[in-house]
Formats: structure tokens, sequence, C-alpha cells
């Protein structure tokens, strides 16, 4: 998983989905502080420069999840600064 943001994110993956001939609906589950598990949308496909695919995801989420997510990569980031 790349680019969290509490709307989206993008993933990669070996297999060729082919979006474009399917409409494919995900289910994504990650941790930070807690435990996420997510439904969203695979948007749109690109290919990676060494192998396998990227997509990225829309996310159906609450405002109420999206702010915890928020919340909780922020302290992520302020964690690994006080790492280094």
């Amino acid at each position: 998983m790349y680019d969290l943001s509490p709307g989206g994110l993008k993933i990669e993956t070996e297999f060729d989905l082919q979006f474009q001939k399917n409409q494919i609906d995900i289910q994504i589950s990650f941790e930070l502080a807690t435990s996420h598990e997510l439904n969203g949308t695979i948007v749109w496909q690109d290919k990676n420069y060494l192998s396998g695919y990227y997509y990225g995801v829309d996310l159906i989420i609450t405002e109420e999840k999206s702010n915890q997510i928020i919340d909780e990569l922020k302290s992520f980031i302020q964690q690994e600064k006080s790492n280094k």
C-alpha cells in the first residue's frame, strides 16, 4: 500500500486486474494505531516500471473514520520524526 489519504490510496500487485473491463470493489485492511478495514473501488491502473501494476482506490469512508485515519497518520509521522 502506498500514498494513503483519507479518501483513497494506491496499491501494488503483480496481477493485471483489467479494471477497465470490470468494476472492481475491494476491501483493504491495515493497521496504524488501530486496525482499519475499509471498502473501496479501483479507479485507475498503471503498469509498474519493473513488474506488476499500481491501482488507485477510492475509499468508501465516513467523515468520522477519515478524521480518525488523519489523526493516526499525524501521530505516526510525529513518532517517525522523534525516532531520527
